[in-house]
């Protein structure tokens, strides 16, 4: 089977983990070897690769050393380490991007101690991946809006759509059709509810929408199967599977 996006041209993958997770996901764990042998297979060139729950970061640096693929990694960010910003000092060019996560560390996006770590990225051109879930009260997309605000300098990619069900996502899109925020994208990880995807495309442009699975909690085979339902135009599927998180990763 043929999965690459039209003419040969191989995917990416905008949203996986590599590690071990807590028992919030039952301790499941994938290491690169595994990693590699599925987004091969799939059709994919690399992903965008952030630690687990566990944020074991250095392991994923340790990894990814030795990839077939490409990958780009995203530092998953503690920001009431104190010592955080030290590490990604030290990582240097080696970190392609920061990740939060508000439900998992119980800290909003707009917290103060998330500050320093936005200040870093948009100094360093870096783009931001924000966890935004059903948990409105930590981590809802409205505090990610608030975030990409005050910070149009960073690139903001929204987890899950900004929230993984329709009506967050709805509002997700509102928001952004209405409030002119050019620094944000979607990432349709989670999405199961592929017309809901087509309605994003027709909102905001394919070019504001990327592709991921979340491997391994979910897995590529899945979210290429809601691509596949959408009937998409070659354009829009290169966008969505290839082009919209390389063109967010550059800046």
């Amino acid at each position: 089977m043929d999965i690459s996006v039209g003419n040969g041209v191989r995917m990416i993958d905008g949203h996986i983990h590599i590690g071990r997770w807590s028992e919030r996901f039952f301790g499941l764990e994938v290491g690169l070897d595994r990693t590699d042998e599925v987004l091969g297979s799939c059709g994919f060139e690399g992903a965008v690769v952030t630690a687990t729950d566990l944020r074991d970061n250095e392991l994923v640096l340790r990894e990814i050393e030795r990839a077939r693929l490409r990958y780009w990694f995203f530092a998953w960010v503690n920001p009431a380490d104190k010592g955080g910003l030290q590490r990604l000092e030290e990582w240097g060019s080696r970190v392609s991007g920061l990740k939060f996560h508000p439900s998992c560390d119980e800290i909003r996006i707009t917290d103060q101690r998330c500050e320093p770590f936005l200040e870093y990225a948009e100094e360093r051109n870096l783009p931001v991946l924000v966890h935004c879930g059903r948990w409105q009260e930590m981590a809802s997309y409205r505090y990610a809006l608030e975030a990409a605000r005050k910070h149009p300098g960073v690139r903001f990619v929204f987890a899950h759509m900004g929230g993984d069900q329709p009506d967050l996502v709805k509002a997700t899109c509102q928001a952004l059709s209405s409030g002119n925020l050019r620094n944000v994208w979607l990432g349709m990880e989670g999405i199961r509810e592929y017309w809901l995807i087509r309605r994003v495309i027709d909102d905001l442009g394919a070019e504001r929408v990327i592709f991921g699975s979340d491997y391994p909690i979910g897995h590529p085979k899945m979210y290429l199967g809601v691509i596949d339902a959408l009937d998409l135009a070659e354009n829009e599927r290169r966008w969505i599977c290839r082009e919209t998180v390389l063109s967010v990763i550059s800046g």
